[in-house]
């Protein structure tokens, strides 16, 4: 953070620049106050200021903010700790609160439950959720007593000493540091001790006299092995045991060493260089450093032999290939001891393939490519001699070994890369742990963040990473357009992007056309927006840029029902607003509006289809207005496009939601003359209106409700009424058929229970033209047994008699007609069915014994 004189006035400004000390840009600061900076685990800057209505920033590596928010109830900031993924801050007062941001993509803040007396801590250190043993936001504070108070959104709770011994936090803390897994705390305390405990105060793992009245200036872990601590001009390194060794750093001024955690280490950055310090590793111990003959050693040996053209090289690989040795150093013989020949090999070809793999984890590990070169050379040539298609040292014939020489070739593809991302040029100093931790995805991310696209791409070509590829163009592409802004031959700028995008054939250009849109290039966005495959994004795109019916010609040509949908309704909410033609009078330039989309509508038959179909999904009667509503638009679309045979029947349909008879007359009315080209429907409405007013009529005049009723129902209610001949006359005037005229008479009489009517409506013809069937099923369902047993008696055949006798359980009638009929199998039928009346059965089998004489 420099401070940078300009004509006499003093300017603050943010300087970003990568770890190999190459400017990467500069954001000019207005604001004062500065409480704390640190990066986010995707490459953001986060600032934090004391006040305002927006005190946190988010900026991206080239200064442009990302976003910006400010902490409800906290009108001044006090301090701040900012981790990976979130922050925690403390509200300035004599009573401070303290609020946690769990994700800087959703800035949401909790507030924490604060200590129970209030002090000021002196120092402040988040447990994320993810290395919390709660599973949830800690904060550990140090308070002035020598205790630690543990907060989160639950009750606090303090720490006076680890709880497995008698050592007690007697000393006030001042500096707190917790380590890169979240499993170990350190502590520097006022009178310069050190300790190292478990993050849950189970254990005391560590104390450390630092002799140093002073508290270090940081205090920081290095890796999870050792801890440093930093005096101007001295950095001391304390191992797990109470070992130390120190760092001198006379060249640098006090107050510009940071310390930065890393998983594998710690970065030490100074106003002239970034360091690295760091475990030796073991793979690189093993091959360098390593007393006994370790395999890698063997193999390294072996190789520089080799290429200085000495004989030793034979002897390094056959001492490699040896079997295991006794006590005496003597290779083991004998019978009882003597291994076999293919033991031996396959003890050889273990060992030949830690060597190869050792030496590539080394390379991996070193960072001079002098030492790498030579141990891939080692690597390169212990494979030579192993077989690992048969777990043995080859024979003879093919020596090539795929599953090692996979791993082989991959290694180097990754030593390559992080070579190429360790330069000064790109300066970003990654350690193998810390690029197997983020991945390769994420370390092309992070290159294309730094816009080193060039880079990012070679690297996806030599792993085979094709999505990351794609997100590497379209990043490229859509920064080549935000750089281009104002340039006149953007047609030229699109010919390039489309040119260079061909290599990844299937790429979305969807981003790249919706940024140039946002740039303002309408053209270019156009002219990169043909290219895109998939039709979805296309339209999508499409509208947000306001090309609604170049838009619909996409969905129309994919084919695909929900596009056009989707395309339709966003017509419907921007060109035809509540669907209502005279609801809100439009002004002129929304009349344009809507006469575009009636003319859409005309030129394109499916999108009209496909607009009828989605609002007769509606439910529409009186009470829904979604469904009013949809009636409505129906309507209007109908009216304008001259549609008159569907805009009648969208007039019977709003005939029948309204509550006033009148009123439905009138919509009868109109649909009647709309249907010009359909004479059946025309006469059927016609036919419909004549009924309303007879139903009107007779409510009138007896009180009853008939409106909304059929002209069946209707005219069976009349005979229920009584008013038989009024009934005659209407089912005259309709046409009714006579049959069916018949069966209403009958279900009316019978729902009355005009016995005396409905048989003197049976008696009135030789024979009934629906039959006495209909005249038994209504007596049956009314649960009049007596009377149906008069009809029965009146059918044709003797089955159906005594069917329909048996149905009843009249099974003395039903004998009658069997005895009549002499038809003894049918009395034996019958005999059986009426074993629950002995009486009657009595009589049956008297009937059977008198017809077998």
């Amino acid at each position: 953070f420099d401070s940078v004189a300009q004509q006499a006035a003093l300017k603050n400004k943010v300087r970003i620049h990568n770890s190999a000390g190459k400017f990467v840009s500069e954001i000019r600061w207005p604001y004062k106050g500065l409480i704390g900076m640190g990066w986010t685990s995707t490459e953001h800057l986060v600032v934090v200021i004391a006040e305002g209505k927006e005190n946190v920033f988010l900026y991206d590596m080239y200064g442009e903010c990302v976003s910006s928010f400010g902490i409800r109830d906290c009108p001044l900031v006090a301090d701040v700790s900012i981790w990976s993924t979130g922050l925690v801050v403390r509200a300035a007062g004599t009573e401070p609160e303290y609020f946690a941001l769990q994700n800087f993509s959703r800035p949401r803040f909790a507030r924490l439950q604060p200590p129970p007396v209030p002090f000021k801590p002196s120092a402040m250190v988040p447990i994320p959720p993810d290395q919390s043993p709660s599973r949830s936001l800690q904060v550990l504070l140090a308070s002035p007593g020598g205790s630690i108070y543990v907060i989160s959104q639950g009750e606090p709770q303090e720490i006076v000493g680890t709880t497995r011994d008698e050592r007690r936090f007697s000393e006030p803390i001042l500096r707190m540091a917790l380590s890169p897994s979240g499993v170990f705390l350190a502590t520097v305390n006022a009178i310069g001790t050190l300790r190292v405990v478990m993050a849950d105060f189970s254990t005391t793992i560590l104390e450390f006299i630092t002799r140093h009245t002073k508290p270090p200036l940081d205090l920081a872990w290095c890796g999870d092995e050792s801890v440093l601590l930093y005096w101007e001009k001295i950095l001391v390194m304390v191992g797990p045991l109470g070992e130390y060794v120190a760092f001198k750093y006379g060249d640098t001024s006090p107050r510009s060493l940071r310390l930065q955690t890393e998983i594998d280490g710690c970065r030490v950055v100074t106003d002239k260089k970034c360091e690295i310090i760091r475990r030796i590793p073991k793979a690189t111990i093993d091959c360098f450093l390593h007393k006994g003959r370790h395999p890698a050693h063997l193999a390294l040996s072996a190789s520089i032999a080799y290429h200085n053209a000495d004989i030793k090289a034979d002897k390094f690989i056959r001492e490699l290939k040896a079997p295991p040795k006794n006590e005496e150093g003597k290779a083991k013989s004998g019978k009882r001891n003597a291994m076999s020949e293919s033991a031996v090999n396959t003890y050889g070809a273990a060992r030949l393939k830690d060597a190869v793999l050792t030496c590539l984890e080394a390379a991996l590990h070193t960072w001079s490519p002098s030492a790498q070169k030579v141990l891939l050379q080692a690597a390169s040539y212990a494979k030579l001699f192993y077989d690992d298609t048969t777990g043995s040292l080859p024979a003879g014939g093919d020596m090539g070994s795929v599953p090692l020489r996979d791993d082989y070739v991959e290694r180097c593809k990754w030593v390559r890369t992080l070579h190429a991302v360790r330069s000064k040029t790109v300066g970003y100093p990654l350690t193998f742990s810390q690029f197997e931790h983020l991945g390769l995805e994420v370390l092309v991310d992070r290159l294309v963040q730094r816009r080193e696209h060039l880079l990012a791409l070679k690297i996806c070509d030599l792993t085979n990473l094709p999505q990351s590829k794609q997100n590497v163009l379209i990043h490229w592409a859509c920064a080549k357009i935000a750089n281009g802004i104002g340039e006149t031959n953007t047609r030229a700028l699109g010919e390039e992007i489309i040119r260079k995008l061909k290599i990844c054939p299937g790429i979305s250009f969807g981003k790249i056309a919706s940024t140039a849109f946002k740039s303002g290039l309408k053209e270019l966005a156009t002219m990169v927006l043909e290219k895109e495959p998939r039709s979805a994004d296309q339209v999508k795109l499409l509208l947000s840029m306001e090309q609604e019916e170049r838009a619909l010609l996409k969905a129309i040509e994919s084919r695909d029902s929900d596009l056009i949908n989707f395309v339709l309704l966003h017509l419907l909410q921007t060109r035809l607003p509540g669907g209502d033609a005279g609801k809100n009078p439009a002004g002129e330039e929304e009349k344009e509006l809507q006469a575009g989309f009636f003319d859409i509508l005309r030129r394109y038959p499916i999108v009209r289809s496909h607009l009828v179909a989605y609002y007769e999904g509606f439910t529409i009667d009186g009470i829904n207005s979604s469904g009013r509503m949809a009636l409505r638009a129906l309507k209007r679309v109908f009216y304008e496009l001259k549609m008159e045979q569907e805009a009648a029947k969208v007039k019977v349909v709003e005939s029948y939601i309204r509550p006033e008879w009148k009123g439905r007359i009138d919509m009868l009315e109109i649909a009647e003359g709309l249907f010009k080209a359909d004479p059946y429907a025309a006469i059927a409405t016609k036919a419909q209106v004549r009924l309303l007013q007879i139903q009107r009529k007779c409510e009138m005049d007896y009180k009853k409700g008939f409106i909304d009723r059929s002209l069946n129902t209707t005219l069976e209610k009349l005979i229920r009424l009584g008013h038989t001949d009024r009934a005659n006359r209407i089912r005259r005037e309709f046409a009714v058929p006579d049959k069916r005229w018949w069966h209403i008479q009958v279900r009316g009489l019978s729902q009355e229970q005009d016995w005396g009517g409905l048989y003197s409506l049976a008696t009135s013809r030789r024979s009934p033209p629906i039959g006495f069937v209909p005249f038994i099923e209504s007596c049956v369902e009314m649960e009049a047994v007596t009377e149906a047993a008069k009809y029965i008696s009146k059918l044709s055949t003797s089955n159906e008699k005594m069917e329909w006798f048996c149905s009843l359980s009249l099974y003395g009638e039903a004998a009658e007609v069997a005895h009549t009929d002499r038809n003894v199998e049918a009395l034996r039928y019958i005999s059986q069915r009426a074993k629950s009346k002995p009486s009657v059965k009595a009589r049956i089998d008297e009937m059977l014994r008198e017809l077998a004489r």
